[in-house]
C-alpha cells in the first residue's frame, strides 16, 4: 500500500507540473490536454443564425483547453491518472476557520464513498467511516491542537442516524425523530495517541431524546448548538436545547428554546419539506426549502422571506417545475425539470426574491458541483504538505527545465514524467533551502528567477534561484515577518521587483549578469521608494503592474486594488474595494487581465480586463467582463510567451489554457520553431505541418492541436528544402550525390553549352561547379499522407532557383546572373507516375531581372508559365511575352500599369500585379483601385474594388514587398494593422469574386500569417467579440470603452461576416454613439468598415428589415464622408427606400457623393470641346485616352480651362439594365420633394438617360400618333359626314377606317407592353388612362360605324357621344407630346398640379353650389310656373349664377325677397369669394411650379423615363452605355469663352497662370516659415523645460480648463530661480476669470436659440464661449481648440437641441483676489511662455 501511495504521489506531482502551466507549457502538453477536446464538426459557434451557440462563450470553449483535474488523464499514453476529485464539503459558515473537503486522490488513497456522516464544528471535525460497518466509530478531531483525536465507540447503533455535531464537550447525533447526546470531557483529549471512548462504559453518559417533529439539520448558531425542525405547517424552526442535570439519571431533564419566532402560514396545507439547504454568511443565515409540491421557501435568519407556490408551469406542452435546490456561499440555484438552471445572488441582505433569478447561460455549469463555489475561495489543493510550487526554470545553459519547490526546502530541477513513472529512479533534490519557507514568487513569464522568503534562527532573508544557482539576496536588508517581495509587471523592457515592507514600497530593477565560465549573479538596483504615511494598504500584495513606473503603480492584495500615483510632494493612493483579485497578467496600458473571485460585495468576479489609462484618467475602476467563470484561491495566472497562451485555475477542478484573448494572431498550440518543419499546408479547415516523419494537425479555426500521425514510407531526413518556402508544394533536393557516369549529362544542356570553340578548353557550363542530385516535389494532402508529385534527377548549382507551373508540366530554373532556362517535364512511363525527367526547351533570354523582387516567388509569370511580363526600356511600357518563343503578345496600356521614373523602382509596379491565369491579371494602382483584367480581350475590366485604407495601414507597402504574395511582416502585437488588413482582404474577396462562397470568406477570416507560418490569424479576437456581444445585449455601453479600444473594435469581422456595425443595429443610442466616436461633424476620425455579412446583409439592410429608418437617416449623415466605393455598391439596391421613406439626410448624402480619386483630381485643366458631354460613363480605373478624346481638344497651345471631374458614387445605377435602376427612377418620379432634382448626381443620371427615352418616345409614340391624329381629324371633318354621298367617299371611308384601326391596335399594344412592364403602377398614372381611352374610343367608334355599314340600327346619341369622347381624348393626348420638351413640360405639369391642388377646393365649391341650388329649388316648386325643374337642374342653375348667367325676373311670387337674399349671398360667396380663392390657388400653384420649373422639368423627365423605358429595345439598352461603371460629371469651373485667335489673350492667360504660380509659391514659403517658427518656439519651450529640469528637477505638469498649455507645479522659490520672467512673485491669473461678459448667469435656465448667435465651440468637450467672452478671455483660455461657428450649426448635435449658454457664466474669480504670492514655500502652477499662473485654490477649481 505504501509503495502504491508513493507511486501515485509521484505521478500526481508530474501531472501537477503539466496542469499548473505556471511556467512555459511544453509542446507535448497537448497530449495531456487534447483528451478533453471535441471538435464541433458543424462549428455552430460560427453560424450567426444559431444564436444559442454563436456567442463568445462558446468560442472561448472552442479555442481553450479545459484540463479537468478530476478526470483521468493519460501521461504518455502509459498510465491513466486521476489527479484528484472533490466529492463534497460540510462547510457552511464562513466564520469557521476550518473548511473540510472530501476528495479522492488517484482512487488508491481514498474510496469515493469513504466518509459516512460528517460535520465541521468550528475547531472540531466530526465524522464516521462507512467501511466500519453498521456500528462505526465517531471520530472527533481537534483541529487547533495538532489534530488530537477521540473516537467514540457504540454510539451509532441506530442506522437512521444521519446528523452529527460537537459543541462545548457535547456530542450530538440525530435521526429524523431522535437525538443522542454524549458528554466528551476536555481532559479526554491526548496529544500523543488516539483516545477511544465506549458509550457502553459506565463512566460515559448517553441521553436519548425522542421528538415528534422532524429534525432537518443540526447547526452551531451563535453561541448555541441549534436544532432545525420542520413545523406542522412545513416551515423551519430553530431551537437550542437546555440540558438539566445531565449526569444525574433521575434528575436529568431538557428544555428546547425557540431562537426565532415563526408566524404560521395563512393557508396551511400538507406539503412536507423534501430538501433543505442553508449557509451562514457573515453571521446571517440564508436558506431555501423545496417541498413535495415543488414549491420553495426562501429564508433569511431562519424566517421566511418569500414563499413561491406557483413553480409549476406549462411551457411548450411540457410541465416545468423545480426539481432540485442547492446553494453556494453567495447564491441560490434551482434545477428545473427541463434541465435548465436558474439562480440569483443574495448580496448579503434580506431582500430575497425568486423573481430575480436568471437562467445560468454557462454551458459548463455543473449543478451537482455547486458546493465547489463554497470552497474555491478557501481551498488550495496544490499547497499541500509536500509541494509548494511547480514552475519552469531556465538553467545555466539557458534551457527550460521543469522544477518543484517543496515545503521542506528541497528544489528538484529537470524532473520529467519518465523519471516519475520509473520505479527504479530515485528523486534527488538539486538544491536545499535551509530554514522555514514563508513566501515565494516565481517569474512565470520569463522563467528566470524564483524568490523565496525564509526564516532561519529568527532571522529573515530572501533567497533567489537563478540559472540553477541558489543565492542569497544581499541587497534586501532590514526585513521582517511582514515583508513581501513580488515580481512587478511592466511593459517596459526592464524587469522590476517590488518589495513591500510594512506600508512602504520599494521598486528595484533586476538584472541577471553571467560571464562566461562563471555563475549567474542577480543585481537589484533601487530606483524608487514609496513611503506610505497613512496605513492604506490592508493586506499582503500579491500582484502589481504599471505602464509607467515613474508615474503610477497598480497593486493588488487579496481584497482590494490600489492605484498609487507618484507625486513630488505626497503620493496619492486610491483604493478600489471588493475586487478580490487573485492573479494579474499585464501586457500594456490598454490590455490587462485579472482573475477575480466571488466574495462579499464582489464587483468583478470572473475573468476581467482593465485599462490603466482609463482608470488613471477617470479615477473609477472599470473591469470589463471577458468570461464568467469561477476563480479559486490559486492565483496562478500565467502567460506562456513561447506558446502565446495564458493559463489559470477555474475553481479548483479545471485548468484553462486559452490564446491571448486580445490578439488575433496566436501560435498554433504547441507548434515548434517553424524552421524545424519541412512541409506546411492548409486543407479543409485544417493546418498541417510535417516534422520528423510525422504530420501534426491543427484546427485552422481554433488553433488547437488535433493529431500526430506517423507517415509510412516517406522521410525527408536526407533532403534539403530548395523552394525556400514551406507552404503548399515544396521542392526538396537529396543530400546524396549522383555521379555523372550514372546518367547522360547531355540531356540537361543545349549542345552548344558542351561544345567549346577553342581546342583544349572547357565551356562555361563544363567549368561551372555543379552536382547531380535527386529532387522530389511534394505536398501534405491529408492528416496522414504526403504526396510526391514529381521525382527526377537534375543538375544542382550553388545558386539556383527552381519553379514549377500549376499543372507541373513546365519547370523554370534561374541560375547565377539570371541565366534562366525553361524545361518540359515528361513522364518516364514507369509504374510510379511521379518519376519524371526534364527536357530543356529554351533559354529565356532577357529575363526581367529588374522586376524580380523575391527569390521565393516568380510573380511576373503566369501560373501555367505560358506568358510572362517584361519591360520595354525604349517605349517605357510593360510587355507580355509568350514564354515558349519569347514573342511579344501584348502591350499593357500605360493607364493600367505605368513604369516608375527610376528603373530601380520598376519593382514597385510588378509588386502590384498578380497573374490569376494566363489570360487574367489582377493589378492595383497607386490610388488603391484594384481590377481584374482580361488580357486577351484588350484588357477589358472584369471586376474592380477600391481597397480601403490603402497605403494607410503600414505605409506604401508595394515599394518593399509584393502586395498580393507576401505583404510586410507584422508582429503579433500589431492588432489594429492586422485587423485592417483582413478587412481589406474581405472586401476584395467579396467584390472581386462575383460568386464568393462562404468558404472563400472563411479563408480570409481564418488563415495563416504568410510571413510567420506558426501564427493562426483571425479576423476578430475573443476580447472584441465579447465586448460587441455585451454591447449588443446592453450589458455595457460604448461610453465605457476607450477610443483606442473602439478603434480596433470596429475592424473585427465576427463569424458570419458580422461587425460591430451589424451588432448595434438593434441599439439605437449605442449605434449613434459609435458613429459619433468614429466621426466628427465634418470628417472621419476612424475609418468605419461597411461590409455585407455572409448573407449579403449590410447594417443598413438590417435597419431596413427592422424598419428603423430613423437610424438609417442618422447613419447616412456620416456615410457621406467616405471615399468612393466604401459602401455604395453594397446598398445601391435599397437607395430607392431612402427616397420612399423621405429620409432628410439622403439629400445631403447625394449632394456629397461626387468623389475624386487622386488620379482623377490631377485632371484639373484642359481645352474643353465645345460640345463636350457634361456626363459620361467610365470605369473607376479609366483609360485616360478615352476621357480626353470625349471632352478635350488635343491642341494644348490654346487657352486651358479649369476643369473638375467627379465620379458619381452611384455605380451602375445610371443604366437601364441595372437591376436597381427601375425602382430608383420610379421613386424619383413619385417623390414630392423637389430638392432631389437640385442634386448634380440626380440631374446627371436623368439627363444621361432622358435623351435616349425621349428619342424613342418621339419615334415610337409621338410621330406615329401625330400621323394617327392627323388622319383622325381629317377623317372626322372631311370624310365622315360625306361617307354616303358617293362611291368615292365610301372607298375612302373604308380605307381610312382600316388605317385608323391599325393605328389604334398599335397604340393599344404599346399600352399593354407598358402595363406588363409596370404592373399595378400603370394604374396609378392619369396619363395612362388618356393613352388607353383614345385608341379604345376610336376602336369603339369604328365598330359602331361597321355595324351601321352592315345596316344595323345604331343609336345616334350613343354614336355621337362616342365620337365626341374619342375626339376629346385624341386631342387631350396632344398634351402628352408637350411633356417631353423642357419649354412646355413644366406648363403641362402646372395644369396637372393645379387640378390636384383644386381637388379639396372644388369639393367645397360644389357643396356651396348645391346648397344654393337646392334652396332655389324649394322656392321654385312653390310657384305655379317654376324656374327650376328638378334637383339636377338646381345645381346647374346655381353654377350658371356664379358665372353671371342669371335672370332675377323668373324668381316668381313666392318668397321673392328671400330669393333675392339667396341670389345676393350666392353671388357674394360663390362668384366673388370662392372664384377668387380658386384664382389664388391656381396662381399659387403656378408660382410654385414656375419657381421650381427646372426641378419640375427634371422630375417630369424622370416620370417619362419611368413610364416609357419599355419602349427602348433590349439590344439598345445593352449598347447605349457600358454597364456596371460610374458616371463622371464634367464641370467647367471657369466657363472661359474660347478665344483661340487672340495672341493678347494667350499672353493674359500666361500672366494669370504665372501670378497663380507665384501666389502658390509665396503661400508655400509662408507655410514653411510658420512651421519653422512653431518648431523654433517648441524647441525653445523644450529647452526651457530641460533647463528647469536640470536646475531643480522635473516639475509635474497639469492641464486646466482655462488655459491652452500645461502648467507646471512649483514653489515660489523654484519660480524665482528658474523663470525667465525673473520676478519676485506672481498674481493669480484666475482673478481675471470672473463671469460671462455678455451677462449670462450661472443660474440661468432660459437657453439662447437664435441660429445666427456666434459661438466659439470646443468639439472635444462641448465647451462654449459667447462672442464677448472669446474676445475678453482670448483664444488660449481653454484647454482645447475653440472653433468659431453659430447655433444653427451646433444645434445639429444632440446636446444642443434646446439651445445654448456661454460656459463662462460658471467662472469664479480667484478667492485670494489680488494677493501677490511671493512667499518661497507657496505652491503655484506656472506657464513660463505665457506668464500664466494659478494659485492652489484656483487650480482645484479649474483642474481638467
Amino acid at each position: 500500500m505504501q509503495n502504491n501511495t508513493q507511486l501515485a504521489k509521484r505521478a500526481i506531482n508530474a501531472v501537477r507540473r503539466k496542469s499548473q502551466i505556471i511556467g512555459n507549457i511544453f509542446p507535448h502538453f497537448i497530449l495531456l490536454a487534447t483528451h478533453q477536446s471535441k471538435l464541433f464538426l458543424d462549428k455552430n459557434w460560427m453560424d450567426p443564425s444559431d444564436e444559442a451557440n454563436c456567442n463568445p462563450d462558446n468560442y472561448f470553449q472552442e479555442i481553450s483547453y479545459y484540463v479537468d483535474l478530476s478526470s483521468k488523464i493519460h501521461i504518455f499514453n502509459i498510465l491513466p491518472i486521476e489527479i484528484y476529485k472533490v466529492l463534497s464539503t460540510c462547510y457552511y459558515n464562513n466564520k469557521m476557520n476550518y473548511c473540510p473537503i472530501l476528495i479522492t486522490l488517484s482512487s488508491i488513497i481514498l474510496a469515493p464513498d469513504h466518509i459516512g456522516i460528517w460535520d465541521i464544528c468550528f475547531s472540531h471535525l466530526v465524522y464516521t467511516l462507512k467501511e466500519e460497518g453498521e456500528n462505526p466509530f465517531v471520530y472527533i478531531v481537534n483541529l487547533e491542537y495538532n489534530n488530537m483525536t477521540i473516537r467514540v465507540k457504540n454510539l451509532i447503533l441506530d442506522p437512521q442516524i444521519n446528523k452529527i455535531s460537537f459543541y462545548k464537550e457535547f456530542l450530538y447525533s440525530a435521526s429524523d425523530f431522535s437525538i443522542d447526546i454524549t458528554h466528551i470531557r476536555k481532559q479526554t483529549f491526548s496529544p500523543d495517541q488516539i483516545i477511544t471512548l465506549d458509550v457502553n462504559d459506565p463512566t460515559q453518559v448517553l441521553r436519548r431524546i425522542h421528538i415528534k417533529e422532524r429534525i432537518l439539520a443540526l447547526s452551531i448558531y451563535g453561541k448555541d448548538q441549534a436544532f432545525i425542525f420542520e413545523s406542522p405547517d412545513n416551515q423551519i424552526e430553530i431551537y437550542k436545547i437546555n440540558l438539566i442535570k445531565f449526569d444525574n439519571d433521575s434528575l436529568f431533564d431538557y428544555k428546547f428554546e425557540q431562537l426565532k419566532e415563526v408566524a404560521p402560514r395563512k393557508n396551511p396545507s400538507v406539503d412536507p419539506i423534501s430538501k433543505f439547504k442553508f449557509i451562514i454568511h457573515e453571521g446571517n443565515m440564508f436558506g431555501v426549502t423545496l417541498r413535495k409540491s415543488s414549491s420553495i421557501d426562501l429564508y433569511w435568519n431562519w424566517v421566511i422571506v418569500e414563499s413561491v407556490t406557483d413553480c409549476k408551469i406549462f411551457r411548450n406542452n411540457f410541465l416545468e417545475y423545480i426539481k432540485d435546490i442547492t446553494m453556494s456561499m453567495n447564491s441560490f440555484f434551482f434545477l428545473k425539470s427541463t434541465g435548465g438552471v436558474v439562480g440569483f445572488e443574495h448580496n448579503g441582505n434580506a431582500q430575497l426574491s425568486f423573481d430575480s433569478a436568471k437562467k445560468i447561460q454557462t454551458k459548463d455549469f455543473n449543478f451537482e458541483q455547486v458546493f465547489l463555489k463554497i470552497i474555491q475561495n478557501i481551498v488550495k489543493l496544490y499547497s499541500g504538505h509536500e509541494i509548494l510550487c511547480l514552475f519552469t526554470h531556465i538553467d545555466e545553459h539557458k534551457k527550460e527545465q521543469q522544477a518543484i519547490l517543496c515545503v521542506n526546502g528541497d528544489i528538484y530541477i529537470g524532473i520529467t514524467d519518465k523519471h516519475v513513472l520509473d520505479k527504479a529512479y530515485k528523486l534527488q533534490p538539486t538544491h536545499h533551502i535551509s530554514g522555514e519557507i514563508i513566501r515565494w514568487d516565481a517569474d512565470y513569464q520569463y522563467n528566470d528567477t524564483l524568490y523565496i522568503f525564509v526564516i532561519e534562527n529568527n532571522e529573515y532573508r530572501f533567497d533567489v534561484l537563478v540559472r540553477n544557482q541558489l543565492k542569497k539576496v544581499d541587497q534586501l536588508t532590514e526585513i521582517d515577518k511582514d515583508s513581501n517581495l513580488l515580481i512587478f509587471q511592466s511593459d517596459d523592457s526592464k524587469k522590476y521587483i517590488l518589495l513591500q515592507k510594512e506600508e512602504d514600497l520599494t521598486l528595484y530593477t533586476q538584472e541577471i549578469v553571467q560571464h562566461q565560465g562563471q555563475d549567474a549573479q542577480i543585481q537589484l538596483q533601487e530606483i524608487k521608494k514609496i513611503p506610505m504615511k497613512k496605513k492604506k494598504i490592508g493586506g499582503m500584495i500579491h500582484s502589481g503592474c504599471s505602464s509607467d513606473v515613474d508615474k503610477h503603480f497598480f497593486i493588488f492584495d487579496e481584497k482590494n486594488m490600489y492605484l498609487i500615483e507618484i507625486l513630488p510632494d505626497e503620493n496619492e493612493i486610491t483604493t478600489f474595494p471588493f475586487v478580490y483579485c487573485v492573479g494579474v497578467q499585464s501586457f500594456n496600458s490598454q490590455f490587462n487581465y485579472a482573475i477575480c473571485q466571488e466574495g462579499p460585495g464582489a464587483q468583478f468576479p470572473g475573468l476581467r480586463l482593465f485599462n490603466m489609462e482609463t482608470i488613471l484618467r477617470r479615477k473609477v475602476l472599470k473591469m470589463t467582463l471577458l468570461k464568467r467563470i469561477d476563480i479559486g484561491t490559486l492565483g496562478n495566472f500565467v502567460h506562456g510567451t513561447h506558446l502565446q497562451r495564458i493559463g489559470f485555475m477555474n475553481s479548483i477542478t479545471n485548468i484553462i489554457i486559452s490564446p491571448i484573448l486580445h490578439s488575433n494572431a496566436n501560435k498554433f498550440f504547441g507548434i515548434k520553431h517553424m524552421p524545424d518543419y519541412r512541409l506546411v499546408n492548409i486543407l479543409d479547415e485544417m493546418y498541417y505541418a510535417f516534422y520528423k516523419d510525422c504530420i501534426y494537425s491543427w484546427d485552422l479555426y481554433t488553433g488547437k492541436f488535433i493529431s500526430k500521425v506517423a507517415v509510412k514510407n516517406f522521410s525527408l531526413e536526407t533532403y534539403t528544402n530548395v523552394s525556400k518556402n514551406q507552404l503548399g508544394k515544396v521542392l526538396f533536393m537529396s543530400n546524396e550525390l549522383i555521379q555523372p557516369d550514372q546518367l547522360n549529362e547531355a540531356e540537361f544542356y543545349f549542345p552548344w553549352q558542351l561544345q567549346p570553340n577553342i581546342e583544349k578548353s572547357l565551356t562555361f557550363q563544363q567549368a561551372t561547379k555543379k552536382s547531380y542530385r535527386k529532387f522530389i516535389y511534394a505536398e501534405i494532402v491529408s492528416s496522414n499522407q504526403v504526396k510526391i508529385y514529381l521525382e527526377f534527377t537534375h543538375v544542382s548549382y550553388e545558386k539556383q532557383r527552381i519553379f514549377f507551373n500549376k499543372s507541373m508540366d513546365k519547370m523554370i530554373t534561374i541560375l547565377d546572373n539570371y541565366r534562366t532556362f525553361l524545361y518540359q517535364i515528361e513522364s518516364q512511363g514507369l509504374e510510379n507516375d511521379y518519376k519524371v525527367q526534364t527536357k530543356l526547351i529554351r533559354q529565356i533570354k532577357g529575363f526581367p531581372n529588374s522586376l524580380d523582387n523575391d527569390e521565393k516567388y516568380l510573380e511576373f509569370f503566369s501560373p501555367c508559365f505560358s506568358r510572362y511580363l517584361t519591360f520595354d526600356q525604349k517605349k517605357r511600357l510593360f510587355i507580355i511575352r509568350n514564354n515558349l518563343d519569347g514573342k511579344r503578345l501584348f502591350e499593357i496600356p500605360e493607364d493600367i500599369l505605368s513604369a516608375e521614373k527610376e528603373d530601380s523602382n520598376l519593382k514597385w509596379s510588378t509588386n502590384r500585379i498578380k497573374f490569376i491565369d494566363a489570360s487574367t491579371i489582377k493589378i492595383v494602382n497607386e490610388d488603391g483601385v484594384e481590377c481584374i483584367y482580361d488580357i486577351d480581350n484588350n484588357f477589358e475590366q472584369k471586376a474592380f474594388n477600391v481597397i480601403p485604407l490603402f497605403n494607410k495601414v503600414d505605409g506604401i507597402e508595394y515599394q518593399e514587398y509584393h502586395y498580393y504574395v507576401q505583404r510586410n511582416k507584422l508582429p503579433p502585437t500589431q492588432l489594429l494593422k492586422r485587423l485592417q488588413r483582413i478587412y481589406q482582404n474581405y472586401k476584395s474577396e467579396k467584390l472581386l469574386k462575383k460568386a464568393a462562397t462562404v468558404d472563400d470568406l472563411l479563408l480570409v477570416m481564418f488563415n495563416v500569417d504568410r510571413a510567420d507560418l506558426s501564427l493562426q490569424e483571425t479576423s476578430f479576437t475573443y476580447l472584441h467579440w465579447s465586448l460587441i456581444y455585451q454591447l449588443k445585449h446592453d450589458k455595457i455601453q460604448l461610453d465605457d470603452l476607450e477610443p483606442s479600444v473602439i478603434h480596433s473594435l470596429i475592424y473585427n469581422i465576427l463569424p458570419g461576416g458580422e461587425t460591430i456595425f451589424h451588432a448595434l443595429c438593434g441599439q439605437k443610442d449605442e449605434l449613434q454613439k459609435l458613429m459619433e466616436a468614429c466621426h466628427s461633424d465634418e470628417a472621419i476620425i476612424y475609418h468605419l468598415p461597411f461590409i455585407p455579412n455572409f448573407k449579403g446583409m449590410t447594417p443598413i439592410h438590417k435597419l431596413v428589415g427592422s424598419m428603423d429608418f430613423r437610424s438609417i437617416n442618422m447613419v447616412l449623415r456620416y456615410l457621406a464622408f467616405y471615399e468612393i466605393d466604401h459602401h455604395s455598391r453594397f446598398i445601391q439596391n435599397i437607395y430607392y427606400k431612402f427616397i420612399e421613406q423621405e429620409l432628410p439626410n439622403f439629400i445631403p448624402y447625394l449632394q456629397q457623393n461626387l468623389k475624386q480619386t487622386p488620379s482623377l483630381a490631377k485632371k484639373d485643366r484642359g481645352l474643353l470641346k465645345e460640345d463636350y458631354p457634361s456626363v459620361l460613363p467610365a470605369k473607376i480605373w479609366y483609360r485616360e485616352e478615352e476621357i480626353n478624346e470625349q471632352i478635350f481638344y488635343k491642341d494644348n497651345l490654346k487657352v486651358m480651362s479649369s476643369v473638375r471631374l467627379d465620379f458619381i458614387d452611384l455605380p451602375g445605377l445610371y443604366h437601364y439594365l441595372d437591376p436597381n435602376f427601375k425602382a430608383f427612377i420610379h421613386e424619383l418620379a413619385d417623390t414630392t420633394n423637389f430638392e432631389y432634382f437640385t442634386i448634380p448626381s440626380i440631374q446627371s443620371i436623368i439627363e444621361f438617360n432622358y435623351e435616349l427615352v425621349q428619342r424613342y418616345i418621339i419615334y415610337v409614340i409621338i410621330v406615329p400618333y401625330l400621323v394617327f391624329h392627323g388622319i383622325f381629324v381629317c377623317y372626322m371633318n372631311l370624310v365622315y359626314e360625306h361617307r354616303t354621298e358617293d362611291e368615292y367617299y365610301q372607298h375612302v371611308n373604308k380605307a381610312i377606317c382600316i388605317l385608323m384601326a391599325l393605328f389604334s391596335i398599335y397604340f393599344l399594344f404599346s399600352e399593354m407592353r407598358q402595363l406588363i412592364s409596370q404592373g399595378f403602377q400603370y394604374l396609378s398614372n392619369v396619363w395612362n388612362y388618356i393613352d388607353l381611352l383614345s385608341p379604345i374610343g376610336v376602336i369603339t367608334f369604328l365598330i359602331l360605324e361597321l355595324l351601321s355599314q352592315l345596316e344595323y340600327e345604331v343609336n345616334q346619341d350613343f354614336l355621337r357621344s362616342i365620337m365626341a369622347l374619342a375626339t376629346f381624348f385624341m386631342w387631350l393626348k396632344i398634351l402628352y407630346v408637350l411633356r417631353i420638351f423642357r419649354s412646355t413640360g413644366y406648363l403641362i405639369r402646372s395644369i396637372v398640379e393645379v387640378i390636384y391642388d383644386m381637388g379639396i377646393f372644388l369639393l367645397i365649391l360644389f357643396l356651396t353650389v348645391t346648397a344654393f341650388g337646392d334652396s332655389f329649388l324649394r322656392l321654385s316648386l312653390g310657384n305655379e310656373e317654376g324656374f327650376i325643374e328638378n334637383f339636377f337642374f338646381s345645381i346647374v342653375y346655381a353654377y350658371r349664377m356664379i358665372l353671371g348667367d342669371f335672370d332675377t325676373t323668373n324668381f316668381g311670387d313666392v318668397a321673392r325677397p328671400l330669393a333675392f337674399v339667396f341670389w345676393f349671398m350666392c353671388t357674394i360667396v360663390d362668384m366673388i369669394v370662392m372664384l377668387n380663392l380658386l384664382i389664388a390657388i391656381i396662381s399659387a400653384t403656378y408660382e410654385r411650379v414656375a419657381n421650381n420649373s427646372e426641378k419640375a422639368a427634371y422630375q417630369e423627365m424622370a416620370k417619362l423615363i419611368d413610364e416609357n423605358q419599355y419602349l427602348i429595345p433590349a439590344y439598345i439598352k445593352k449598347s447605349y452605355a457600358p454597364l456596371g461603371q460610374y458616371l463622371i460629371l464634367v464641370t467647367n469651373e471657369e466657363k472661359v469663352v474660347e478665344k483661340s485667335g487672340d495672341p493678347v489673350f494667350h499672353k493674359l492667360n500666361s500672366l494669370e497662370q504665372l501670378t497663380e504660380d507665384l501666389t502658390k509659391t509665396q503661400k508655400t514659403i509662408q507655410d514653411k516659415l510658420i512651421k519653422h517658427h512653431k518648431q523654433f518656439k517648441a524647441f525653445t519651450r523644450e529647452l526651457n523645460q530641460k533647463k528647469l529640469k536640470k536646475n531643480i528637477g522635473e516639475f509635474p505638469a497639469f492641464l486646466f480648463r482655462i488655459h491652452g498649455h500645461q502648467l507646471y507645479k512649483m514653489t515660489i522659490r523654484q519660480y524665482k530661480e528658474s523663470s525667465k520672467q525673473k520676478g519676485t512673485g506672481v498674481h493669480c491669473s484666475g482673478r481675471k476669470f470672473a463671469k460671462c461678459q455678455s451677462g449670462m448667469l450661472a443660474t440661468q435656465t432660459q437657453y439662447k436659440t437664435q441660429d445666427n448667435d456666434v459661438i466659439y465651440h470646443c468639439f472635444k468637450c462641448q465647451f462654449d464661449y459667447c462672442d464677448q467672452c472669446y474676445k475678453y478671455y482670448g483664444s488660449n483660455s481653454h484647454q482645447h481648440q475653440l472653433v468659431q461657428t453659430n447655433y444653427g450649426e451646433v444645434k445639429k448635435l444632440a446636446a444642443y437641441q434646446n439651445g445654448w449658454l456661454c460656459d463662462a457664466r460658471f467662472y469664479v474669480p480667484c478667492p485670494k483676489g489680488d494677493k501677490f504670492h511671493n512667499e518661497d514655500g507657496e505652491i503655484i502652477y506656472h506657464d513660463d511662455d505665457c506668464d500664466f499662473n494659478l494659485c492652489t485654490l484656483c487650480a482645484r477649481i479649474y483642474m481638467a
